[in-house]
């Protein structure tokens, strides 16, 4: 079976890859493509998941649901769970602003729907948030292969305590143990990304999102929400996160 643990990053989508069973990481690859579509649409994956008879199954950092009058319910939950990081969570745009021409235009909107400006930080990811949702409008089957992830609330919940920033020397240490340990080969293959790419492509710490993805995509999971909303596409907003044990 195909997973995938995906991240955005500069120079498009960074891949955390493996086929084989769960927990089988010997396949596992690390790759960037520019464009979300050649990932998920080749011809050799769709053969594979027809003669497996089993979909890819991707976990993918980026908003997957979008709503047009509200925010959404969700990354307030996620909050919840990251005391102490609440940053790392940051406020999806409505629809009409993430499809908006220009900053302002998108702000102003984002302000009359929700209340809330638009951070820079979220309108310099609504390429990629455009990106996905158009891609989930051309291919609807594609809903039931890609699921929303957050790193940095699969790390927590792993970890069971904050980590350091991810930027620093510490925090990267910390996540790089966290996936060894778990079975990742994650150092050599962070090591290989940086050799391969250069920093105007990607960093490694979407290495590193990109493999906590994956690896979640090879563990038990929850959503996170249990009464989920849903978009004007029929798309169910949710966070994959790692099962939580019975409280």
């Amino acid at each position: 079976m195909v997973r995938m643990g995906v991240d955005g990053c500069r120079g498009g989508w960074l891949i955390a890859k493996t086929e084989g069973d769960r927990g089988d990481f010997s396949t596992l690859s690390l790759s960037v493509v520019p464009k979300l579509a050649q990932a998920l649409k080749e011809k050799a994956l769709k053969e594979k998941a027809l003669k497996e008879k089993a979909n890819p199954l991707v976990l993918i950092d980026m908003p997957k649901g979008l709503l047009s009058d509200k925010a959404r319910r969700i990354e307030g939950l996620a909050r919840q769970l990251l005391k102490g990081q609440a940053s790392t969570v940051f406020n999806v745009p409505v629809v009409e602003a993430v499809f908006a021409d220009r900053y302002e235009d998108a702000s102003a909107i984002n302000h009359r729907m929700t209340g809330k400006k638009l951070s820079k930080q979220a309108w310099y990811l609504c390429p990629k948030i455009r990106e996905l949702d158009e891609l989930l409008g051309e291919e609807s089957s594609l809903s039931d292969v890609i699921y929303e992830a957050h790193p940095e609330l699969v790390f927590r919940l792993m970890a069971e305590v904050q980590l350091p920033k991810k930027k620093l020397p510490e925090g990267l240490t910390a996540r790089l143990g966290l996936l060894e340990r778990a079975g990742v080969p994650a150092t050599q293959l962070i090591n290989d990304l940086m050799d391969q790419y250069p920093r105007s492509v990607c960093f490694a710490d979407d290495g590193v999102d990109a493999l906590v993805l994956l690896l979640l995509a090879h563990s038990p999971s929850e959503d996170l929400d249990q009464e989920p909303e849903v978009d004007r596409q029929g798309i169910s907003i949710n966070l994959k996160i790692p099962v939580r044990p019975a409280s």
